[in-house]
Protein backbone atom coordinates (compact mmCIF):
# COMPACT_ATOMS: atom_id res chain seq x y z
CA UNK A 1 0.00 0.00 0.00
CA UNK A 2 2.79 2.29 1.11
CA UNK A 3 4.61 1.93 -2.11
CA UNK A 4 1.70 2.73 -5.13
CA UNK A 5 1.04 5.74 -2.75
CA UNK A 6 4.67 7.04 -2.43
CA UNK A 7 6.14 4.87 -5.66
CA UNK A 8 6.75 7.42 -8.54
CA UNK A 9 4.85 9.75 -9.39
CA UNK A 10 2.33 9.27 -7.09
CA UNK A 11 4.22 10.85 -4.62
CA UNK A 12 3.12 14.07 -6.79
CA UNK A 13 0.29 13.70 -5.78
CA UNK A 14 -0.05 11.90 -2.15
CA UNK A 15 2.23 14.26 -0.23
CA UNK A 16 -0.41 17.07 -0.88
CA UNK A 17 -2.97 15.20 -1.15
CA UNK A 18 -2.36 13.80 2.99
CA UNK A 19 -1.43 16.71 4.43
CA UNK A 20 -4.54 19.19 2.89
CA UNK A 21 -6.61 15.96 4.28
CA UNK A 22 -5.20 15.83 7.41
CA UNK A 23 -5.65 19.60 7.32
CA UNK A 24 -9.22 19.65 6.47
CA UNK A 25 -10.17 17.23 9.02
CA UNK A 26 -9.00 19.33 11.96
CA UNK A 27 -10.00 22.34 10.56
CA UNK A 28 -13.87 20.66 10.22
CA UNK A 29 -13.41 19.41 13.85
CA UNK A 30 -12.22 22.31 15.49
CA UNK A 31 -15.34 24.20 13.12
CA UNK A 32 -17.77 21.72 14.68
CA UNK A 33 -16.20 21.82 18.26
CA UNK A 34 -16.93 25.75 18.03
CA UNK A 35 -20.59 25.36 17.79
CA UNK A 36 -21.37 24.85 14.19
CA UNK A 37 -20.32 27.91 11.93
CA UNK A 38 -19.10 30.33 14.53
CA UNK A 39 -15.61 29.39 15.28
CA UNK A 40 -12.81 31.62 16.71
CA UNK A 41 -9.55 30.13 15.28
CA UNK A 42 -5.82 31.51 16.00
CA UNK A 43 -3.99 30.91 12.45
CA UNK A 44 -0.94 32.45 11.56
CA UNK A 45 -1.06 34.31 14.64
CA UNK A 46 -4.05 36.22 13.60
CA UNK A 47 -7.47 35.19 15.06
CA UNK A 48 -10.07 34.47 12.62
CA UNK A 49 -13.56 34.96 14.26
CA UNK A 50 -16.38 33.66 11.85
CA UNK A 51 -19.95 35.44 13.21
CA UNK A 52 -23.66 35.05 11.62
CA UNK A 53 -24.94 38.91 11.17
CA UNK A 54 -28.53 40.12 11.58
CA UNK A 55 -28.18 43.14 9.11
CA UNK A 56 -26.39 44.44 6.03
CA UNK A 57 -23.68 46.21 7.95
CA UNK A 58 -23.22 43.05 9.94
CA UNK A 59 -23.13 41.14 7.07
CA UNK A 60 -20.44 42.72 5.63
CA UNK A 61 -18.14 42.69 8.89
CA UNK A 62 -18.70 39.14 9.33
CA UNK A 63 -18.32 37.81 5.73
CA UNK A 64 -14.36 39.56 6.02
CA UNK A 65 -13.66 37.16 8.70
CA UNK A 66 -16.31 34.18 7.59
CA UNK A 67 -13.96 34.42 3.80
CA UNK A 68 -10.74 34.23 5.72
CA UNK A 69 -11.93 31.09 7.47
CA UNK A 70 -13.53 30.17 3.97
CA UNK A 71 -10.55 30.45 1.63
CA UNK A 72 -8.63 27.97 4.05
CA UNK A 73 -11.02 25.82 3.90
CA UNK A 74 -11.24 25.95 -0.45
CA UNK A 75 -7.28 25.87 -0.39
CA UNK A 76 -7.24 22.52 1.67
CA UNK A 77 -10.28 21.10 0.25
CA UNK A 78 -8.95 22.62 -3.45
CA UNK A 79 -5.28 21.10 -2.72
CA UNK A 80 -7.08 17.35 -1.32
CA UNK A 81 -9.02 17.24 -4.63
CA UNK A 82 -6.10 17.65 -7.19
CA UNK A 83 -3.73 14.99 -4.79
CA UNK A 84 -6.35 12.13 -4.77
CA UNK A 85 -7.77 13.22 -8.17
CA UNK A 86 -4.45 13.37 -9.31
CA UNK A 87 -3.31 10.39 -8.00
CA UNK A 88 -6.21 8.12 -9.25
CA UNK A 89 -5.59 9.36 -12.62
CA UNK A 90 -1.84 8.45 -12.11
CA UNK A 91 -2.39 4.84 -10.81
CA UNK A 92 -6.06 4.23 -11.59
CA UNK A 93 -6.25 5.38 -15.22
CA UNK A 94 -2.52 4.83 -15.63
CA UNK A 95 -2.28 8.11 -17.20
CA UNK A 96 1.09 10.12 -17.65
CA UNK A 97 2.23 12.63 -15.19
CA UNK A 98 1.13 15.78 -17.32
CA UNK A 99 -2.03 14.21 -17.79
CA UNK A 100 -2.69 13.34 -14.36
CA UNK A 101 -1.72 16.94 -13.24
CA UNK A 102 -4.63 18.05 -15.48
CA UNK A 103 -7.03 15.66 -14.07
CA UNK A 104 -5.89 16.35 -10.71
CA UNK A 105 -6.39 20.32 -11.17
CA UNK A 106 -9.45 20.02 -12.35
CA UNK A 107 -10.83 17.96 -9.50
CA UNK A 108 -9.51 20.25 -7.38
CA UNK A 109 -11.66 23.30 -8.98
CA UNK A 110 -14.56 21.18 -8.44
CA UNK A 111 -13.36 20.28 -4.61
CA UNK A 112 -13.09 23.54 -3.67
CA UNK A 113 -16.23 24.65 -5.68
CA UNK A 114 -18.09 22.25 -3.39
CA UNK A 115 -16.38 23.51 -0.43
CA UNK A 116 -17.68 26.91 -1.03
CA UNK A 117 -21.64 25.83 -2.20
CA UNK A 118 -21.38 23.74 1.44
CA UNK A 119 -20.79 26.67 3.43
CA UNK A 120 -22.77 29.05 1.46
CA UNK A 121 -25.85 26.22 2.34
CA UNK A 122 -24.47 26.59 6.13
CA UNK A 123 -24.31 30.27 6.55
CA UNK A 124 -27.72 30.45 4.78
CA UNK A 125 -29.14 28.32 6.92
CA UNK A 126 -27.97 29.84 10.62
CA UNK A 127 -28.78 33.09 8.83
CA UNK A 128 -32.50 32.08 8.70
CA UNK A 129 -33.21 32.32 12.66
CA UNK A 130 -32.83 36.27 12.95
CA UNK A 131 -33.78 37.76 16.21
CA UNK A 132 -35.80 41.14 17.09
CA UNK A 133 -33.54 43.87 18.62
CA UNK A 134 -35.59 43.93 21.51
CA UNK A 135 -35.03 40.42 22.16
CA UNK A 136 -31.55 41.48 23.30
CA UNK A 137 -31.84 44.45 25.99
CA UNK A 138 -30.87 43.74 29.09
CA UNK A 139 -28.32 41.25 27.88
CA UNK A 140 -24.92 41.38 28.49
CA UNK A 141 -22.56 41.19 25.00
CA UNK A 142 -18.82 41.43 24.39
CA UNK A 143 -17.26 43.88 22.29
CA UNK A 144 -16.51 43.16 18.97
CA UNK A 145 -15.03 46.56 17.94
CA UNK A 146 -13.94 49.91 20.27
CA UNK A 147 -17.23 51.86 20.87
CA UNK A 148 -16.59 55.77 21.13
CA UNK A 149 -17.24 57.77 24.14
CA UNK A 150 -20.34 60.10 24.30
CA UNK A 151 -22.16 58.45 21.29
CA UNK A 152 -19.75 59.71 19.02
CA UNK A 153 -19.49 56.86 16.76
CA UNK A 154 -20.44 53.33 16.58
CA UNK A 155 -18.50 49.89 17.49
CA UNK A 156 -19.70 46.10 17.57
CA UNK A 157 -20.73 43.92 19.69
CA UNK A 158 -21.50 40.36 20.54
CA UNK A 159 -24.39 38.82 22.16
CA UNK A 160 -25.52 35.85 22.35
CA UNK A 161 -29.08 34.86 21.75
CA UNK A 162 -30.57 31.47 21.66
CA UNK A 163 -27.41 29.81 21.72
CA UNK A 164 -26.61 32.05 18.55
CA UNK A 165 -23.97 34.89 18.32
CA UNK A 166 -25.71 37.68 16.98
CA UNK A 167 -23.65 41.31 16.01
CA UNK A 168 -24.81 44.80 16.30
CA UNK A 169 -23.53 48.11 15.94
CA UNK A 170 -23.11 49.87 19.69
CA UNK A 171 -22.94 53.40 20.84
CA UNK A 172 -22.86 54.51 24.62
CA UNK A 173 -23.15 57.67 26.28
CA UNK A 174 -20.28 56.92 28.65
CA UNK A 175 -17.35 59.28 28.98
CA UNK A 176 -14.58 56.78 27.82
CA UNK A 177 -14.51 54.24 25.23
CA UNK A 178 -14.93 50.97 25.63
CA UNK A 179 -12.61 48.40 24.27
CA UNK A 180 -12.55 45.75 22.38
CA UNK A 181 -13.39 42.47 24.53
CA UNK A 182 -15.02 43.76 27.46
CA UNK A 183 -18.32 43.17 28.50
CA UNK A 184 -21.08 45.05 28.40
CA UNK A 185 -25.10 45.60 28.65
CA UNK A 186 -27.35 45.89 26.44
CA UNK A 187 -30.10 48.91 27.57
CA UNK A 188 -32.03 50.33 24.94
CA UNK A 189 -32.02 50.10 20.94
CA UNK A 190 -31.36 52.94 19.20
CA UNK A 191 -33.10 51.24 15.60
CA UNK A 192 -33.04 47.89 14.62
CA UNK A 193 -29.38 47.41 13.94
CA UNK A 194 -27.90 49.83 16.58
CA UNK A 195 -28.16 49.21 20.70
CA UNK A 196 -26.71 51.21 23.26
CA UNK A 197 -24.79 49.54 26.03
CA UNK A 198 -23.18 50.58 28.91
CA UNK A 199 -19.84 49.20 30.64
CA UNK A 200 -19.96 46.46 33.19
Amino acid sequence: MMDTLFSGDASWFTVPAIIATVFFLLKLVMMLAGGGIDADMDVGGADFDLDVAVDADSAEAASDSGLKFLSIQVLAAAIMGFGWGGFSANEGFNLALPESIFVGLACGALFGWVQIWIMKMLFTLTESGNINIEDVLGKEADVYLTVPAHNKGRGRIRVTVNERHRMYNAVTEGDEAIATKCRVRIVRASDQNTVSVVAI
